[in-house]
């Protein structure tokens, strides 16, 4: 490491009694105040080893507050010795000195992780066995006085054979412990398994409503929020946490916990039929466009009632028609078109035949404002009623059912930009309006039933470049927003690379299926507001429920720290990420 303290004289050095200064400092002289010595001093005086983000970070504020606060009480020299200790990361050398500290330290956590999960295994199978234990003692000594009664019994008649008996005796009980004990094992291991299943539990109806623990032990609540050194913009400063296929895992949770969110969620899903596979199976081994076209058209006019394989051929049949077409402008490199997503998605879903109940619903294209967002505007500014009421978000495209906006799109440029701090900023929009789309109905709906309130979701279609991803949002629990990945897919622009788009048509019927759930379930909430305006059972409960509404709008992502907003994990070609 290349931070040196250049005088000798103040070798000896200890932080004044500073606030948001770690004591290590205090009590440590400054030669000692590398991040290797201070991770060693961690791990040995903690009672309880945390996160790497969580002591890093409190490794980097303290250094800050010292150079920040010191001017007159803290020598020059010792000022910049911690400036050079915070550039770490900024020289080779430095950059592998910190890895090798992060490393070796998440290795200490995982080890402490796994004795900890063990230690509860046992304190488990302490409690909740014991009371099966001693019934089973109970039993094996009731079976030793019955045994031993009808030994009596028939020791008249057995005196020939006693010792036959007693070895034989001998034999059967300890067969019968030998079998008692492996049931008993069994029995544990089964019922320490159903145990640790019935306290690591999903949010569902019937579950606390402001409290969701993971198998850490502590609540969502706690683990979205990560360290200060994180872009202001990042979504856990909101109260969101993403979870998803190939969606980046935050380096302040734990592993444990980790999996459990991810497997949290539960998708809207509907398999594809079975003409629909054998339609795919046909369209990858045509050789032409003109094939192509051929095979979509006979099969419209001979499976009209398979409404879902009706839905899969007009969006291949459009593709065909305007994507794939060599003469549209797709192929041109001058027409950088930015509004033909929203076009064909107006008309996959204006055909969408999937209701089974008839619900309908407006899809705004264009660049529209938000109105959940200029109400959620309203209530965080304290305007004046003599004051301009503030707009919306701008985006490009909006679902709506009668007045209650549940999705938007946006678009990060078109189909040949590939513009990442304009797909972050978007991305920072697009969570951002997801939750004013969830606090918008919170209000709206304030007399609601919170149980129906949980199963709401809002959506958010993001397009970059050919790129899409589709976000979904719900409120699971009080103040922790679930944001999850729905799918990702790459739409072609020519022909050549037609397979890419049949892996978007299931996503594309799973989200018709969200989006019409979600309106069901904005009729549901409609009638638990009436019901409960009008008998005044709860008054303007729901509103409990959700984040921070004064919390202030994110600033557009700028400089390193906003990469860490990036919510996928590969920069691959082939991968759905960016």
């Amino acid at each position: 490491m290349t931070a040196t303290l250049r005088s000798t004289k103040h070798l000896q050095f200890v932080s004044p009694n500073f606030e948001d200064v770690h004591f290590y400092f205090k009590n440590v002289e400054a030669q000692n105040w590398r991040l290797k010595h201070y991770l060693h001093y961690r791990l040995k005086q903690d009672k309880s080893i945390l996160s790497w983000m969580k002591v890093y970070d409190d490794w980097k504020k303290s250094l800050n507050v010292i150079i920040k606060n010191g001017t007159k009480k803290i020598p020059g020299s010792v000022r910049t010795f911690c400036a050079d200790l915070l550039d770490i990361d900024e020289t080779f050398e430095g950059s592998v000195v910190l890895q090798s500290c992060k490393d070796i330290y998440e290795d200490f956590y995982d080890q402490n992780l796994e004795i900890q999960i063990s230690d509860r295994v046992q304190e488990l199978e302490k409690s909740l066995f014991s009371s099966q234990k001693i019934s089973n003692h109970f039993r094996k000594i009731t079976r030793g006085k019955k045994r031993s009664h009808n030994d009596n019994d028939k020791e008249v008649w057995q005196k020939r054979s006693r010792q036959n008996h007693i070895v034989n005796g001998q034999d059967s009980e300890d067969s019968e412990r030998i079998e008692s004990s492996d049931d008993e094992s069994d029995l544990e291991n089964k019922n320490v398994i159903e145990d640790i299943e019935e306290q690591i539990e999903y949010p569902d109806e019937k579950s606390p409503m402001d409290v969701w623990k993971l198998p850490s032990g502590i609540t969502v609540a706690e683990a979205i929020h990560g360290p200060t050194i994180l872009h202001k913009s990042h979504p856990s400063n909101l109260g969101i946490i993403r979870v998803g296929a190939n969606v980046r895992q935050p380096e302040w949770i734990q592993k444990n916990d980790w999996r459990y969110l991810q497997a949290s969620i539960e998708y809207p899903e509907c398999p594809l039929s079975t003409d629909v596979i054998d339609l795919f199976d046909t369209l990858l081994g045509t050789d032409s466009l003109t094939e192509y076209t051929e095979v979509l058209y006979d099969k419209k006019f001979n499976f009209r009632e398979n409404k879902q394989l009706v839905f899969v051929i007009d969006v291949l049949l459009w593709f065909s028609k305007t994507v794939f077409n060599p003469t549209s402008a797709f192929h041109n490199p001058v027409h950088r078109s930015q509004f033909w997503v929203p076009s064909w998605f107006i008309l996959s879903y204006s055909i969408l035949p999937m209701q089974v109940i008839m619900v309908s619903f407006i899809y705004r294209r264009g660049e529209a404002y938000l109105q959940a967002s200029a109400n959620q505007r309203l209530i965080r500014r304290d305007l004046k009623p003599e004051d301009d009421k503030p707009l919306g978000l701008k985006v490009d495209g909006i679902f709506q059912s009668s007045d209650i906006e549940f999705g938007m799109v946006e678009l990060s440029g078109g189909h040949l930009t590939c513009d990442l701090p304009r797909y972050l900023k978007d991305h920072v929009r697009g969570f951002w309006g997801q939750r004013d789309l969830l606090n918008d109905a919170a209000a709206k709906f304030a007399c609601g039933d919170f149980k129906i309130m949980r199963q709401l979701r809002t959506w958010f279609l993001h397009v970059h470049g050919q790129d899409v991803q589709v976000w979904g949002m719900d409120l699971p629990v009080k103040n922790v927003y679930r944001m999850f990945l729905l799918g990702a897919f790459r739409l072609p622009i020519s022909w050549e690379n037609h397979h890419e788009l049949l892996s978007a048509i299931p996503i594309l019927w799973n989200l018709g299926r969200g989006l019409d759930n979600t309106i069901k379930i904005l009729e549901e909430l409609k009638k638990s507001n009436r019901r409960h305006s009008i008998s005044r059972s709860q008054v303007l409960k729901l509103k409990s429920y959700i984040g921070d509404t004064k919390t202030c709008s994110p600033k557009r992502p700028k400089g390193k720290k906003a990469r860490s907003i990036n919510p996928l994990k590969y920069n691959e070609p082939s991968s759905p990420g960016y």
